[in-house]
C-alpha cells in the first residue's frame, strides 16, 4: 500500500495475512466444522471461488499485474466449475467483495479447499512460460493457502526454500 493511496492486488493479500496473524479477529475467523461427509460443490461455494480467482487473475499467471494472461487462466480455472454452476464473466471483485468471498470460502470442507488451491496452482503452470510459476504468481497462491488454512501443493511449495526445524530448542 502506497501513500498514493494506491493498493497493489499483492498488497492486500499482505495486509490479510498480516492482520490474521496478529489474531485480528476479522471476517476471516469463521471455520467450518470438520464433517465425515462427501465434499459438496454448492453454487454459492463456486461463486466464491469465481470471485477470488478473478481477484488473482490479476497477479497469476504472469509477472506483472493486470498481465493480459489473467483472463485466460480465470478461464482455464473456472471451466472445472462448470458442471456445479454457470460462471460469471471474469469481472475482479473491490476489495470487501473479495474479503467477504475469502470468508465464505474458509467456511469449505477442509477437503475442498485443497482442491480449488491445486486448480489454480496446475492451471498457472500450465498458462506461464516453462512451466514455472513466476514470483508474483507465487506469492499470491502461497499467501492465498495461508488464509484458506490449505497447504501448498508440491508444485507450489519447491518454489520456496523450507529451512529444517530448530532442534535447539
Amino acid at each position: 500500500m502506497g501513500a498514493r493511496g494506491v493498493a497493489r492486488p499483492i498488497d492486500r493479500l499482505h495486509w490479510l495475512t498480516m492482520r490474521r496473524g496478529l489474531g485480528e479477529a476479522g471476517p476471516l475467523a469463521a471455520r467450518a466444522e470438520p464433517s465425515d461427509e462427501a465434499p459438496e460443490w454448492l453454487e454459492s461455494a463456486v461463486l466464491c471461488v469465481a470471485a477470488c480467482t478473478a481477484f488473482l487473475s490479476r497477479m497469476v499467471p504472469g509477472q506483472t499485474v493486470d498481465s493480459p494472461d489473467g483472463r485466460a487462466w480465470y478461464d482455464l480455472v473456472m471451466a472445472t466449475w462448470l458442471p456445479f454452476a454457470e460462471i460469471p464473466e471474469w469481472q475482479p471483485p473491490k476489495a470487501a467483495a473479495m474479503v467477504e468471498a475469502l470468508a465464505r470460502m474458509q467456511t469449505l470442507s477442509w477437503r475442498q479447499r485443497p482442491v480449488i488451491v491445486r486448480n489454480w496452482v496446475t492451471s498457472a503452470i500450465s498458462r506461464s512460460r516453462g512451466l514455472r510459476l513466476g514470483d508474483l504468481s507465487a506469492d499470491a497462491l502461497r499467501l492465498t493457502c495461508g488464509l484458506l488454512d490449505s497447504p501448498a501443493p508440491p508444485e507450489l511449495a519447491r518454489h520456496y526454500i523450507t529451512l529444517p526445524a530448530d532442534t535447539a530448542r
